[in-house]
């Protein structure tokens, strides 16, 4: 229960027989760690891949976003499409995300379907194709996007307060425009995803059932991948 005190704060009082969270965590021969939250919903999956973002220049961030919206956008061996297909087929979620200090995918899948989707996402992961196409496509769209941004009153403020408190060069001074996106490069991406993710240990955070071959298959498809350089937690 949760007992009010107005004057400063919120005091927490724990209930004695509320159930102990119990995080497993562990981390893998290849340098990746794991914290596994057993006893979630009992027919679902929630798991998120979580990358430092990586760079020190004001432009790694718009780099990391176009590298982790275009991570999703087919492997080596299969198109876009198919991905999109398979993962309607498998009832299954996949996005990207990319924030101002760290990077990542989330994943929901049903515990029957969690072991091909957890295959299908290491695919993406560690065999992404990056096309020429793709890249073009989605240069487009930001361009466009944050052309509208510009004009308003918000994005005026944001650049100055940031520029004004902060030194470069800092990522967080950095307010993305649509110059940003016109000089981006699919080589750039590329670069971009072999050093600072594909090359990297990742932190994977994941929730379900107590029972089930989920936690055992998560483990082998993560020991698998290739092993990456430390980064501080």
């Amino acid at each position: 229960m949760t007992e009010l005190n107005r004057r400063l704060m919120p005091r927490l009082m724990w209930d004695s027989a509320l159930p102990r969270v119990d995080f497993q965590r562990e981390e893998l021969a290849n340098g990746d760690r794991l914290t596994l939250l057993p006893g979630g919903d009992e027919s679902v999956v929630i798991l998120y891949v979580f990358f430092p973002i990586g760079g020190d220049d004001e432009e790694a961030r718009i780099v990391a976003n176009s590298a982790m919206t275009l991570l999703l956008r087919g492997s080596e061996s299969q198109s876009d499409e198919r991905v999109t297909e398979r993962l309607d087929r498998l009832g299954t979620v996949l996005n990207s995300f990319a924030q101002k200090d760290y990077v990542g995918v989330m994943l929901v899948s049903t515990t029957e379907a969690f072991e091909e989707s957890l295959g299908l996402l290491l695919e993406l992961l560690t065999q992404p194709r990056y096309g020429e196409q793709s890249f073009l496509s989605w240069q487009g769209r930001e361009v466009v996007a944050l052309g509208v941004t510009e004009q308003t009153p918000e994005f005026a403020a944001r650049k100055a307060l940031w520029q004004k408190m902060l030194k470069a060069p800092h990522r967080y001074r950095k307010v993305e425009t649509q110059a940003d996106a016109r000089a981006l490069r699919v080589d750039t991406v590329r670069r971009y995803y072999r050093e600072y993710v594909l090359e990297c240990c990742c932190h994977v955070m994941a929730c379900g059932p107590k029972e089930g071959a989920w936690q055992a298959a998560l483990r082998q498809h993560f020991s698998q991948r290739r092993s990456g350089r430390a980064v501080a937690s």
